[in-house]
């Protein structure tokens, strides 16, 4: 093998590493578009849950809700309160006279 074998050798390797840096590059560049377009279509559709959560359940009863899945991802149980877990979702009402 001669010199010249070693630059063209060199020189497909070279080629081919460009080749893939492109290519690398355009998928992340597609990954990006498509995680950006997901979460555009995602944002509303968490606003509407909200939405749908908030005229459905009293804004106490969502931050105990909340609290439960924050102490339950955190592994704190001990911040847990049973007593209002157990009335979310109880129909409150006052009488006024």
């Amino acid at each position: 093998m001669g010199a010249s074998a070693d630059d063209e050798g060199f020189k497909n390797l070279s080629s081919s590493l460009d080749s893939v840096a492109d290519s690398a590059e355009k998928a992340e560049s597609q990954v990006s578009s498509a995680s950006d377009s997901m979460k555009s279509k995602l944002n509303p559709l968490k606003e509407i849950g909200l939405g749908i959560l908030k005229n459905i359940f009293p804004e106490n009863d969502i931050k105990t809700i909340r609290n439960l899945f924050d102490s339950i991802k955190t592994g704190a149980f001990s911040n847990i309160s049973f007593d209002k877990i157990k009335n979310i979702g109880k129909l409150r009402t006052s009488v006024r006279i």
